[in-house]
């Protein structure tokens, strides 16, 4: 029987990472949805027949919720792996940032802020991976929300300079602390003045490497208590 080909090195070491941010996921990520699922349904299971049709709802709503958070780490996570395993490419074409961002917000609760979008005149149709564009804005307008006061101002960029499609959120939120900026779009990395609130750790780093597999980058300006801009340039051409 002919044996199987040895695997490289650098793609042993690659797998053996994958396995760690799998593991390492599901791990911490599962255990609060998962527990909040299970005590509705048992609500549900042992006093359906006392419940009102709003309690009914209300339960079988969290869960759609907490099933749905999963399945976004899940999304999330084998997005992440596939970019690190080389096995998803840069792939664009003429698509409208209006409806992609119109997509990405039309899930968010951003009547709690005051969100306003703004794009130079005449931008729309760009050259992107819409697959690689979803993740970075999503994650982006996600954790301005997540760490901003109700209220407060969101604001969305977006602007061509030459070639490159610039794109800012900018919010007025925590802000990070400096000893953070360094380490920010490291997996599983969060700040530390925001341990209190709930979080991944794996957005920033999908950001940075799908801007990085679309031939872009992003920057971050922010101090504590002030706000947060992140900046990502594109190739758009």
């Amino acid at each position: 029987m002919m044996e199987g080909k040895p695997i490289p090195e650098s793609q042993e070491a690659k797998l053996s990472h994958v396995k760690t941010l799998f593991m390492t996921t599901v791990s911490h990520e599962f255990r609060t949805p998962l527990a909040t699922i299970m005590s509705s349904t048992e609500l549900l299971e042992r006093y359906l027949d006392r419940l009102s049709p709003a309690r009914r709802d209300e339960c079988l709503a969290v869960v759609r919720v907490q099933v749905q958070h999963m399945k976004e780490i899940l999304d999330d996570l084998s997005l992440l792996i596939a970019i690190d395993v080389d096995s998803i490419s840069f792939e664009p074409e003429f698509v409208s940032l209006r409806k992609i961002l119109h997509t990405v917000t039309d899930r968010m609760d951003l009547q709690f802020f005051d969100w306003q979008p703004s794009f130079s005149e005449g931008l729309d149709m760009i050259n992107a991976d819409e697959g690689l564009l979803i993740p970075i804005l999503r994650h982006l307008i996600a954790n301005a929300l997540r760490y901003s006061p109700q209220g407060s101002t969101i604001r969305f960029n977006a602007r061509i300079e030459g070639e490159i499609l610039v794109m800012e959120i900018s919010d007025q939120g925590l802000g990070i602390l400096q000893e953070d900026i360094d380490h920010i779009f490291d997996t599983f990395y969060r700040g530390k003045n925001v341990a209190h609130i709930g979080g991944t750790g794996l957005g920033l780093a999908i950001v940075k490497r799908c801007a990085k597999l679309s031939g872009g980058d992003i920057t971050c300006q922010s101090h504590n208590g002030t706000g947060t801009t992140f900046t990502v340039r594109l190739p758009s051409v």
